[in-house]
């Protein structure tokens, strides 16, 4: 727990730099024509090719550029890490399936609104209950049985009986300041451009992990 609110407060000023290139993205889709026409682009390849978009985007975002930005330091570049690309780039593949399930179950229940509470709404499902029920959780477990070399049975010995306590509430703690706001931009754009912006969330935050922790050797 205490870890979990450490990393949040270290978090804080990189997660508001995130929130507020969201937000930019956000207003430039209404207030600027030329980046509400790239936008626009973006929209029309999701709906064209629907979860096929949201599997290589997510991939892309999630998996395969932050692997990528490892290169930059010449002391990673031999990081072993890299032998789990594919991992990594499936993982999120598959998570883009699932957020874009989540986006338009969402979309469906509540209408592709930006109305207060239809935004409202759909941040407390997305934070309230998906992320602590299932994306934290899934992905926590995913990532310890890569780093037990895909051995489930060494996976079970690490997890332990805390493991929601130790593993997943830091993680979620850590993250609030920066998904809570996050997803309520997210929301307030039209369904077909809420997923492009989510993994452009998710890169940012995943490389800012990856700052933090080359920064500080003992985080997370």
């Amino acid at each position: 727990m205490r870890r979990g609110w450490k990393a949040a407060r270290t978090n804080a000023r990189p997660g508001l730099v995130i929130v507020m290139m969201v937000l930019g993205v956000l207003a430039g889709y209404h207030r600027w024509p030329a980046f509400h026409e790239v936008l626009e682009v973006v929209r029309e390849w999701k709906l064209r090719f629907g979860f096929a978009f949201s599997a290589v985007s997510t991939g892309v975002f999630g998996g395969l550029l932050p692997v990528l930005f490892r290169l930059i330091p010449r002391e990673t570049r031999k990081d072993p890490q890299w032998r789990f690309l594919p991992f990594f780039i499936g993982f999120w593949a598959l998570k883009g399936i699932e957020v874009d399930a989540l986006y338009r179950l969402q979309a469906w229940v509540f209408g592709d609104r930006a109305d207060p509470w239809v935004v409202a709404a759909k941040v407390c499902i997305d934070q309230l209950v998906y992320c602590p029920v299932w994306a934290v959780p899934t992905m926590m477990l995913a990532y310890l049985w890569k780093d037990c070399g895909f051995r489930a049975k060494e996976a079970r010995r690490r997890l332990g009986r805390r493991w929601y306590l130790t593993r997943c509430l830091p993680l979620l703690i850590a993250n609030l300041g920066i998904w809570i706001p996050a997803t309520a931009i997210i929301y307030a754009l039209p369904l077909a451009l809420q997923l492009p912006l989510q993994n452009l969330v998710l890169c940012l935050s995943v490389l800012l992990v990856m700052i933090l922790t080359r920064e500080d050797p003992s985080a997370g």
